[in-house]
C-alpha cells in the first residue's frame, strides 16, 4: 500500500494492526505478569501506527496505560540477595584511613574510587563473551527509575565482538558502571563514613584543594568548593545539583585548553557543545589520559551508565539517585581529578599512595 501510494487504504490498515496491538498487549497485561514487558512492547508499537494527528487521544490513553504497566513490571521484579563478608572490606578500608589528617582523609577518599583502565575493561568484556554467551545472544536494556526503557545494548558479534565500535562500547560503559554499583560502592560507603568521622568539614578545609588548582576555570573555585562542602558533609544530593555541572564546565575548559572549540557556529549564530561531543574531542584525548575521561564519560554521560550529568540537567534526579552508590562514586572522582592540578592535594597523594603499597604488601 505504501509503495503504490495508498494512503488512505495504509492509514486504515495501520489503524487495524494497532487496535489489534492494543487489545493483545492489554490482554497479555491483565492475564500473565511474566509476560508484562511483551505487553508493553506491543502498546508501544501500537502509538507507532496510530496517526498522531487524528489519534491523538488514543495514543494519549494507550501511554496512560503503558506507564501503568511499566510500574506493575518495576514492582513485579523479583531481587537476588546474597551474603557476602564484608568485614575484610571494612578492615582495609580502615587501614587507608588510620591516623590522618583531615586533609589527607579528604584526598584518601577521592583515592578510593577507581579510575577504570579502558584496555581491561575491553579485555574483560572479549573474555566473558566466550564464558557468557548471553552477551552474544540476546539484546539488554537499562530501565530507569519509572520503568522506561532508557538504553538498549544489542548482543555483540560472536564472530567479530570489536566489529561495531559502539555497541562494544556500550557493553564496557555497562561492565563498568555494573562493577561500580557492587565493589566500588561497598568501598565508597566504608571510606564516606571516616571522613564524617574525622570531625565537621568547614570551607576553610577545602581552600588546598580548590585554591590555585589548575584545572578550575577562573572565578568557579568557590562554587566548587562549597559543593565539595556539601558531599563531605553528608549533603551528597544537594552536592550534585552543583558538581555535575561544574565538572561539565572543567572538561569544556580542558577542550579549550587543548586547542578545540567548545561550540558550533551555525546561521551566525553560536552554540555550546554538549558533554557528549566534549568528550569525544580528539584534541583533549591527545592531551588528557584516556581512562580519566573514559572513567568520567561511563559516569556523567552515558545511557549505559550512570548517566548522572543528564538525569541531573533534566531534573530528574532524585533522592535515591543523588544519594545512591554512582553520585558517592562521582564525589570521590572529583576529588581525586582536582588532587591531581592541586600542588598540596598532588603532595598528600604521593604520601598516600605510599601507604597503600605498604598495606598491599602486608596483605601479600
Amino acid at each position: 500500500l505504501k509503495r503504490t501510494k495508498r494512503t488512505t487504504e495504509l492509514q486504515l490498515a495501520s489503524t487495524e494492526m494497532a487496535q489489534y496491538y492494543a487489545m493483545r498487549g492489554k490482554q497479555l497485561a491483565n492475564g500473565d505478569p511474566s509476560r508484562i514487558h511483551h505487553a508493553i512492547d506491543l502498546l508501544q508499537k501500537a502509538c507507532r501506527l496510530y496517526n498522531k494527528s487524528t489519534d491523538r487521544q488514543t495514543v494519549l490513553d494507550l501511554r496512560a496505560c503503558i506507564s501503568e504497566y511499566q510500574h506493575r513490571a518495576l514492582s513485579n521484579m523479583a531481587s537476588i540477595p546474597f551474603e557476602f563478608d564484608a568485614k575484610p572490606i571494612y578492615t582495609r578500608i580502615s587501614q587507608l584511613f588510620e591516623e590522618l589528617s583531615l586533609r589527607e582523609t579528604i584526598v584518601q577518599f577521592g583515592l578510593v574510587s577507581m579510575i577504570h583502565r579502558k584496555e581491561d575493561v575491553k579485555k574483560q568484556i572479549l573474555d566473558n563473551q566466550h564464558k557468557f554467551l548471553s552477551t552474544s545472544l540476546f539484546t539488554s536494556k537499562k530501565l530507569n527509575d519509572e520503568g522506561h526503557t532508557i538504553e538498549v545494548i544489542p548482543p555483540l558479534d560472536l564472530q567479530n565482538p570489536e566489529g561495531d565500535p559502539e555497541t562494544l562500547f556500550k557493553h564496557m560503559v555497562k561492565y563498568v558502571s555494573e562493577s561500580r554499583n557492587l565493589d566500588e560502592t561497598i568501598c565508597l560507603q566504608f571510606a564516606y563514613g571516616f571522613v564524617k568521622n574525622a570531625g565537621q568539614v568547614s570551607l576553610d578545609d577545602l581552600s588546598f584543594l580548590t585554591e590555585k588548582n589548575a584545572v578550575i576555570p577562573s572565578g568557579r573555585n568557590e562554587i566548587i568548593k562549597f559543593g565539595l562542602y556539601l558531599g563531605l558533609s553528608g549533603k551528597l544530593y544537594a552536592a550534585m545539583h552543583i558538581l555535575l555541572p561544574k565538572m561539565e564546565h572543567i572538561i569544556g575548559n580542558l577542550v579549550a585548553l587543548c586547542g578545540d572549540t567548545v561550540s558550533f557556529i551555525k546561521d551566525g549564530c553560536e552554540e555550546y557543545k554538549p558533554l557528549s561531543q566534549l568528550f569525544k574531542s580528539d584534541k583533549l584525548h591527545e592531551c588528557c589520559d584516556e581512562d580519566i575521561i573514559f572513567t568520567f564519560q561511563s559516569i556523567m554521560d552515558e545511557r549505559a551508565g550512570a548517566n548522572l550529568r543528564n538525569i541531573n540537567a533534566h531534573g530528574l534526579m532524585g533522592p535515591s539517585i543523588g544519594n545512591g552508590g554512582a553520585a558517592l562514586c562521582f564525589l570521590s572522582l572529583i576529588i581525586k581529578f582536582l588532587s591531581l592540578y592541586s600542588v598540596e592535594a598532588n603532595r598528600i597523594m604521593k604520601k598516600l599512595s605510599s601507604k597503600r603499597k605498604e598495606i598491599e604488601t602486608q596483605e601479600q
